[in-house]
């Protein structure tokens, strides 16, 4: 791994300067990363995959990861990334803010996603955002998902979902803006409405 080079190419904080950093001195085959275990490789990523994921990854998921973090450096501050500073150096920004303790109220819940929003009250939720939770299940599955959303959260609500695929003909939506890095595509989308993206 080289964590100074990296460490040095995530304290930049230009859009305009950072894409031709990234191209000239990182974007290209053999690239290593200095957290531990951290490849970019099409079959270190599987590997850490449950088998239904897998075949939600895009091919050369490597190139397409390479690609994807080409188009963030264009657009975000790396100084002040903090999903660029875990996924290539594999570690939190140095001036990160911690959240405070006790900013608010989280109930955590082991189960199934479909199966908690069915059987929440109806409306109880003002969002949700689901990630992956689409890329392994087939068409019925994303129905079910949908129906459940609509029940769970209230009209005029919002549903952010978030994908690793590649984008189709709708575009990225909001992925090509998302500073994470990682995603395909993004799609935020208003319950109690056609499903359009409410942007």
């Amino acid at each position: 791994g080289r964590p100074a080079p990296v460490a040095g190419f995530l304290r930049l904080d230009d859009p305009a300067e950072q894409p031709r950093r990234w191209s000239a001195e990182f974007d290209g085959p053999g690239l290593r990363l200095p957290a531990p275990g951290a490849l970019l490789s099409a079959e270190a990523i599987a590997a850490a995959l449950r088998p239904g994921f897998r075949c939600a990854l895009p091919p050369g998921f490597d190139t397409v990861l390479l690609r994807r973090i080409a188009r963030t450096v264009a657009r975000h501050p790396n100084a002040a990334n903090d999903w660029a500073w875990r996924l290539l150096l594999g570690r939190e920004r140095p001036d990160a803010t911690a959240l405070p303790a006790g900013g608010g109220r989280v109930r955590l819940v082991l189960g199934e996603v479909v199966e908690h929003l069915e059987r929440s009250t109806a409306g109880r939720y003002d969002a949700v955002t689901l990630s992956n939770v689409v890329d392994g299940p087939g068409p019925d599955f994303a129905r079910r998902l949908r129906a459940a959303v609509e029940h769970a959260v209230r009209p005029g609500g919002v549903a952010v979902v978030r994908s690793l695929r590649e984008p189709g003909p709708a575009g990225p939506g909001l992925a090509a803006e998302d500073r994470s890095v990682i995603w395909g595509v993004v799609r935020a989308v208003r319950t109690g409405t056609d499903g359009a993206d409410p942007r």
